[in-house]
């Protein structure tokens, strides 16, 4: 489950810390299942059809 408070994300994994590998922060306004990423080029990546930045502060 993922809940917003006011500017910042907590989460609660559903099963202890395991969830937590999976989730990265990759923008100041997005954070993903890395598990669902369909394609990467440069400051872009693509889950399903949706095109997301990159943050340069993200970017390793």
């Amino acid at each position: 489950m993922i809940k917003v408070l006011r500017n910042s994300v907590s989460i609660f994994p559903k099963y202890g810390g395991q969830a937590l590998r999976d989730i990265q922060l990759i923008h100041r306004s997005f954070i993903i299942n890395i598990n669902h990423i369909k394609k990467i080029h440069k400051n872009r990546l693509w889950i399903e059809k949706t095109e997301i930045p990159i943050g340069k502060t993200y970017k390793n």
